[in-house]
């Protein structure tokens, strides 16, 4: 079972490092100068310990040194101003790299089906954009370039360590690889480790942001003792994970340390001797010095770089789960009518569709709504009204039978994701965004002048307390609207879909918190627009009797 486990992993992270290379190659020209900047600060770092050795004999010898001083200070103002670029250019190179990564993977989520979408919280979804993101830019951009850097450092310092002195050489060449294995077993641990603290830390991420957004319900029902209990339980695991990162981090780099550390003592040690016995001079034993510690130091990190691989690998598996989300259909020519209509008929044949199988939501239902109609659809709670809206939407495919529209000039078009170009929806509830009135407008029609949006909101219902807040249409709202009512809300909501260019306006409960009156004025402008828009309106009023050309009752065609 273990070696099952074994090769299951290999095939997973070789999967995920392809995919990590993919993501990298459109920056593979700053990476490489980024890479052979680096290369060369390794090979200046190794150069140091000959140019200080000689300093050392020459000022030992009372020679003239200002030849080789010269040099070491070039040497040490290249490493400055090199390093400095290097961390500029390299913090650049994995910002654009997460940049351009998080904007695919935002892209796949906002493209992907309702069902793949809906599956995930999108707390989860938010710490693979962010926290899962960012290990694998830095996988990508950070590790390659220490990885290779490293090795190169590596043999350049053992090469001049053998020229000088092939004991010291070989010690440095049997005790190095003893860390670096001792590194790389326990990385694989690690690896596995980092995996269960990311899933830990989306849970605690998904349990602090539901709280917060609804801690008026925790508070009403009494449950705060209950929360506080759950946020104990989850930080008890997650401390838990962080415990045991740790614990294998300190045990690999203890074991790197202490097979280094007994390198570096046998260095001096023999150094002094050799000193002692004049086969050396003072200068040697500094570049001894310096060139073991050259040998070492590479190899010990590279169990922090093989630590931080196998983070990116582990988040690089959670964000190729993005990546993996089954999209929506793309949008073709044939799927849009060849100009937008005035109006959208709807037709239902025989539907039905369940979110589970053989439990329908919605069976048998027969829906015939003509082009420029307002037609009510009733029906209690649970009956079908927002899986219907979601069929409408080309959010869910009908299991059975057949959803389209139609036009009045006999254009047949399914209901796809693509019609919703046609269409203008104003959801249940409070939908606003935070960002200003303004922006909250624009989402159906980004192009929409100030008159537009006036228009819009005066047919709302909403102007006169929009023109009086502090910066107008200009004024930023907070976390779901925060101050203004939920009425106010849910006005600026049909403005914003009154204000979307569409064929179709679907209202989904949408004077819930509205005042009978209002309600009746703004159904009223919508009755007297000559546009021939359809309008399609979900509500349990009764009142929706009045102002429908027709209601229909979802009950009774099911």
């Amino acid at each position: 079972v273990k070696i099952k486990n074994l090769l299951a992993d290999r095939e997973a992270n070789r999967r995920t490092l392809k995919w990590m290379v993919q993501m990298a190659w459109p920056h593979r020209r700053i990476l490489g100068l980024v890479l052979g900047l680096r290369c060369a600060l390794s090979a200046v770092s190794v150069g140091q310990a000959v140019v200080y050795r000689y300093i050392v004999d020459m000022a030992g010898a009372s020679l003239g040194i200002l030849g080789t001083v010269i040099t070491a200070i070039c040497f040490t103002a290249f490493s400055l101003v090199g390093s400095m670029v290097f961390r500029m250019m390299s913090v650049r190179l994995t910002e654009c790299c997460a940049n351009e990564m998080r904007s695919r993977m935002f892209r796949q989520i906002l493209h992907a089906s309702w069902k793949e979408r809906s599956s995930c919280h999108s707390e989860a979804f938010v710490s693979r954009l962010t926290s899962d993101i960012r290990a694998v830019s830095t996988g990508i951009t950070a590790v390659p370039t220490a990885l290779v850097s490293t090795l190169l450092q590596l043999v350049m310092a053992f090469w001049l360590l053998w020229h000088y002195d092939g004991t010291l050489a070989l010690i440095a060449l049997v005790t190095g690889p003893l860390g670096a294995l001792a590194a790389l077993v326990l990385s694989q641990k690690l690896g596995k480790i980092q995996l269960s603290l990311q899933q830990t830390e989306a849970d605690y991420r998904v349990f602090l942001q539901e709280q917060l957004t609804n801690t008026d319900v925790v508070k009403a029902l009494g449950g705060e003792e209950q929360s506080l209990e759950r946020l104990d339980k989850l930080q008890e695991k997650r401390m838990y994970w962080v415990g045991q990162k740790n614990k294998w981090s300190v045990l690999m780099n203890g074991c790197a340390s202490l097979v280094f550390s007994g390198s570096y003592l046998f260095a001096f040690v023999f150094g002094a001797v050799k000193i002692g016995t004049g086969d050396i001079t003072y200068g040697m034993m500094t570049a001894f010095l310096s060139l073991i510690n050259q040998v070492q130091a590479p190899v010990y990190s590279l169990s922090g770089i093989l630590a931080q691989m196998a983070s990116a690998l582990a988040s690089g598996q959670r964000v190729m789960e993005i990546a993996g989300i089954r999209q929506e259909e793309k949008a073709q020519s044939r799927d849009l009518p060849r100009k937008m209509p005035d109006g959208l008929g709807i037709r239902i044949l025989d539907l039905w569709y369940g979110y589970e199988k053989d439990i329908p939501v919605l069976s048998g239902v027969e829906l015939w709504v003509k082009p420029g109609e307002i037609v009510g659809l009733m029906g209690h709670s649970g009956i079908g009204k927002t899986t219907l809206i979601r069929i409408l939407l080309g959010f869910l495919p009908p299991d059975r039978g057949c959803a389209s529209f139609f036009t009045s000039g006999g254009e047949v078009f399914g209901c796809s994701p693509a019609m919703r170009s046609c269409i203008s929806y104003v959801p249940q509830g409070n939908t606003l965004f935070s960002g200003s009135v303004a922006d909250n407008l624009r989402l159906g029609n980004p192009r929409a002048k100030l008159t537009e949006m006036q228009q819009a909101l005066r047919a709302a219902c909403a102007w006169e307390f929009v023109e009086k807040l502090p910066e107008g249409m200009d004024t930023v709202l907070g976390e779901k609207a925060n101050g203004l009512s939920e009425g106010q809300a849910q006005r600026i909501a049909i403005a914003r879909a009154l204000l979307k260019p569409a064929s179709l306006l679907i209202l989904d409960e949408a004077a819930s918190a509205l005042d009978e009156a209002t309600e009746e004025t703004i159904m009223n402008y919508l009755r007297s627009r000559k546009n021939g828009q359809t309008c399609l309106v979900i509500s349990h009023r009764d009142a929706v009797r009045e102002y429908a050309d027709r209601v229909i009752d979802l009950e009774f065609i099911k």
